[in-house]
């Protein structure tokens, strides 16, 4: 039976630490690698959310303060229009160039990543997808 492939995925990143007292800073490195423009959000505690697009095949540097309350250690909620590869970046509050560590995080896909379909979709979908290759659609 053929499959199909999704296209979102979520991270939940739980170590996140940003105080300003004690010069600790966290952000997020996003790398879209595909040639098409994503969307991520970032959620906190409460409704703390930072919504950020991505280019085509650009990096974002993303501060988490925003979504993370000082001196605490939330867990912040990562969902995004594509799978895109995520860095957890430690540095001094304020200075995200000066990076004491960067650790990739592993992203998951939120729903299963592929599931069934049938022979004659597959086909449909194939046919739709050389017409707009060929600039009929």
């Amino acid at each position: 039976m053929p499959t199909k492939t999704w296209q979102k995925f979520c991270l939940v990143h739980s170590a996140v630490c940003v105080d300003p007292e004690k010069s600790f800073g966290n952000s997020m490195l996003l790398i879209n690698p595909y040639s098409g423009t994503v969307v991520a959000g970032l959620r906190g505690t409460g409704d703390k959310l930072i919504r950020i697009r991505i280019p085509t095949k650009l990096a974002r540097m993303v501060d988490l303060e925003p979504v993370a309350e000082p001196g605490n250690f939330p867990t912040v909620l990562m969902s995004s229009s594509n799978w895109i590869t995520a860095h957890d970046v430690r540095h001094p509050y304020g200075c995200w160039q000066a990076f004491n560590s960067i650790d990739h995080l592993d992203t998951f896909s939120g729903i299963a990543t592929r599931y069934q379909t049938s022979t004659a979709r597959s086909m449909r979908q194939l046919a739709r997808r050389g017409a707009r290759w060929l600039g009929h659609r």
